[in-house]
């Protein structure tokens, strides 16, 4: 009730005229996820099977006039459970963990005060975030989202700069947001000293610099309290090959990541990518490569800055040095139609065991989106994904996602 009385406030502003851009969607989404485990220990989980059902109502009252306008955005969103049970459960579609029952239902929400001036802009609230040094992910059931407040400026000159707090954490199908804290610090060699292990808050701030329209450059930085602080610079460019429809895309990234506290963190990670397009087809190759004592860390599975962070892996542990290739095709003869694939591998993994740790990832995504006719705007995609590596269980997961979405106004 709580979280349909707080989505009014933004259809209330729109209805008193105090603006004329108001939008309203709501988004049907069901997720079938099956994760199965080979070379587990006795007694483990060898298997998640979860199905869900979800709705999502976005809701934004337009900008008032002036010069400064303000605005009410609204999120809330439901979890319905079809097929779950505890010995399958912690597939991350629910708010469940191996040997819990998952919720019949659950509800999220947000509410966000904006306020506008120019190309500036202040957001106060819940919102899903893109950042390099912190970014939501929308790959479950319900989208990833924070608490906190965001600052972006837009061309100002060639520059955008934008800065931020965030305090908490909403993970796909939970009511209640998180502090925030690290994914996986174990297989990342991090040790907290017996000092905290969350946080609730994360300063972000960082630039992008557009000196020619093919080539940005920008530098982040990045710091969740008592625990560590990150930098990152990017290079990126697209040159037309030819003068036809043809591209060539590099882009180079560097990481420096260190402790903020008594943690050990310790990391640095570069990577560099390739992409050629042609027409309907994309080919790209990246390179990755992690040194330091300690892996790469990253928030709450949220989504990790690294060109090698793939459907079920990040390739972000201790000294590992991955590669990738990767093929996307749009079908030209069939419109909505879409593929991809692509395979991962890293090696020299410092798993703490004296051997040297290898893994690798394949994955493929098929999607479908209707053009027209009754079904305009439905999607059906299917996901796989098979991980194989000498120091962990094995992994075989499919997903099947059919989303509509539908304009309110």
């Amino acid at each position: 009730m709580a979280v349909v009385c707080a989505l009014a406030a933004p259809v209330a502003l729109a209805g008193e005229g105090l603006a004329g851009d108001a939008s309203a969607s709501l988004q049907a989404r069901n997720f079938y996820l099956n994760r199965a485990f080979d070379r587990v220990p006795p007694g483990a989980q060898q298997k998640r099977d979860e199905w869900a059902q979800g709705f999502m109502l976005r809701l934004h009252s337009g900008y008032t006039g002036g010069p400064i306008g303000f605005a009410i955005e609204g999120y809330g969103a439901t979890a319905i459970k079809l097929d779950s049970t505890p010995a399958h459960a912690g597939s991350g579609l629910l708010d469940s963990h191996y040997g819990e029952r998952a919720p019949a239902v659950a509800a999220e929400g947000y509410l966000t005060a904006k306020a506008r001036s120019g190309k500036t802009t202040l957001a106060v609230g819940g919102m899903e975030l893109q950042t390099p040094v912190l970014g939501s992910v929308d790959i479950f059931l319900l989208p990833q989202w924070f608490e906190g407040s965001l600052l972006r400026a837009q061309g100002v000159g060639k520059f955008d700069f934008e800065a931020g707090v965030i305090h908490r954490i909403n993970q796909s199908g939970a009511s209640d947001s998180d502090d925030l804290s690290i994914t996986g610090p174990a297989a990342l060699n991090i040790d907290f000293a017996d000092g905290p292990r969350s946080s609730d808050r994360f300063s972000l701030i960082g630039t992008t610099f557009r000196p020619l329209p093919p080539l940005s450059l920008s530098y982040h930085y990045g710091q969740l309290d008592n625990l560590y602080r990150q930098q990152v610079f990017n290079a990126a460019g697209w040159w037309p090959v030819d003068g036809r429809a043809r591209a060539l895309g590099v882009e180079a990234r560097y990481l420096d990541t260190g402790s903020q506290g008594v943690t050990n963190i310790d990391n640095r990670a570069w990577a560099a990518r390739f992409s050629y397009h042609f027409d309907h087809l994309k080919l790209s190759a990246s390179y990755q490569d992690m040194s330091g004592s300690t892996g790469y860390p990253y928030i709450n599975s949220s989504n990790a800055y690294l060109f090698n962070f793939v459907e079920l892996n990040a390739f972000n542990h201790k000294d590992e040095q991955s590669w990738q290739l990767r093929f996307d095709y749009d079908f030209a003869g069939l419109p909505g139609l879409s593929f991809m694939t692509r395979y991962v591998s890293g090696d020299s993994i410092d798993v703490g065991t004296g051997i040297e740790g290898r893994e690798w990832e394949r994955d493929s995504d098929l999607q479908y989106v209707f053009k027209q006719g009754l079904l305009r705007n439905v999607s059906l995609r299917w996901r796989n994904a098979t991980v194989r590596k000498n120091f962990g269980p094995d992994v075989d997961e499919h997903r099947v996602i059919i989303n509509y979405t539908i304009d309110l106004l």
